[in-house]
């Protein structure tokens, strides 16, 4: 059965980690991604530890089942290359900063001049203008922009959520656009550029709910919000849960045999629950310190709440429904690579499933492949490996 975007030519010039979530969203629904590198190749390739051949760990979880080509874009022949493959393309992804792919003769009006009806996806740090516009953009610097850190710190100290949560984020935004575009383009209405900010992408995931206590702005009350996302020790380990009415908090008092805490009229009702919130944490951290995790969880399974133990990575990877739902692969790679284990799309279709073999490729593992498909004879891709203009592995 026939994946969703079979049939999709995507040409992916992005690098380090927002760009390649865009296109391995893509290559997952079935696209054909093109992987335009340097002869260097993506960063991400050298800097993230550990790394075996031309392949780091994180590479490979934003990389996977993409073509890889090794260019030098400043040869006027290798250009001519990537602007006859722009032509087969339906898509084009670069995370450049504004203005670069123009400089190397690669931007939206030479690529439309080839191929007018592209999409043409552009990712960059703050916008295409404005004062931030040139800077380049980091995924810390985005969180110590947009307003976020000082919830996540105590005592009025801000603090970086511990992954590239402004890349990611980002890299979605931007593949959701180019499959409205993509649809778009098959509704007759022809091709556009996309253009997705890091910033903007950030703050629109990340404050929706935050955006709770600011969005009426002729009303100042303050917010009487639950400090709902936080976890609680256990005897041997730790839970979170997140409760929406009065009766889970009551159900939950059943669940650590303290019945009569339901009666008790700080937490009789919800606004008393919200006016003595610190009371009723103090109740749960003490009758949590004398019940085990699995205790808890099964007594509160046979309740219906929705209660959770905090898992570690490894206890995570073995979760019976996480290896249920086939979250990951475990793929043998060819060479000293080895045994990988790579995280799975999380999608899965009645028809045209994602390929959960696919593999990261090594650097210009398809340059002459897919130069040979652009139209290029032999005889002009080995004179340009020869004066190293690209490079294949």
């Amino acid at each position: 059965m026939a994946n969703l975007l079979d049939g999709i030519r995507v040409l992916d010039f992005t690098s380090v980690v927002s760009g390649p979530v865009c296109t391995q969203v893509l290559a997952a629904l079935g696209a054909d991604v093109i992987k335009v590198e340097s002869l260097a190749g993506d960063p991400l390739r050298s800097t993230r530890s550990p790394r075996i051949e031309t392949l780091s760990g994180l590479f490979m979880q934003v990389n996977r089942g993409k073509r890889s080509i090794a260019l030098d874009l400043r040869d006027p022949e290798v250009l001519a290359a990537c602007l006859r493959l722009a032509e087969q393309s339906d898509v084009i992804v670069e995370n450049f900063r504004p203005g670069v792919m123009d400089r190397l003769g690669l931007g939206y009006d030479s690529i439309r001049a080839v191929r007018p009806d592209i999409i043409y996806a552009s990712i960059n740090g703050f916008g295409e203008s404005g004062p931030w516009s040139g800077m380049r953009a980091y995924d810390s610097m985005i969180q110590a922009l947009g307003g976020f850190m000082y919830q996540q710190g105590e005592q009025g100290s801000p603090k970086l959520i511990q992954c590239a949560v402004a890349d990611k984020i980002t890299g979605r935004a931007a593949a959701e656009g180019v499959l409205a575009a993509l649809f778009a383009r098959e509704r007759g209405q022809g091709g556009r550029r996309i253009s997705v900010a890091m910033l903007d992408a950030y703050i629109n995931f990340m404050l929706q709910d935050t955006m709770a206590s600011h969005s009426f702005l002729d009303h100042k009350a303050p917010s009487s919000q639950i400090d709902a996302h936080i976890s609680f020790q256990t005897s041997d380990g730790w839970i979170s849960f997140l409760f929406l009415s009065i009766a889970e908090y009551h159900a939950f008092f059943d669940a650590c045999d303290r019945p009569d805490l339901a009666a008790d009229p700080r937490f009789a009702e919800r606004e008393d629950l919200l006016a003595n919130f610190s009371a009723w944490r103090d109740e749960v951290r003490a009758l949590l310190a004398n019940i085990s995790t699995e205790t808890i969880i099964a007594r509160c399974r046979r309740l219906q709440l929705p209660v959770a133990p905090v898992l570690t990575f490894d206890e995570m990877v073995g979760f019976e429904q996480v290896e249920h739902n086939r979250t990951f692969s475990e793929i043998d790679m060819a060479g000293e690579v080895g045994r990988l284990r790579l995280l799975n799309p999380p999608w899965r279709f009645s028809q045209g499933s994602p390929d959960l073999e696919a593999v990261p490729a090594r650097l210009g593992e398809h340059t002459i492949e897919v130069l040979r498909a652009a139209g290029l004879d032999t005889e002009a891709i080995t004179a340009m490996i020869e004066r190293g203009a690209v490079a294949s592995r």
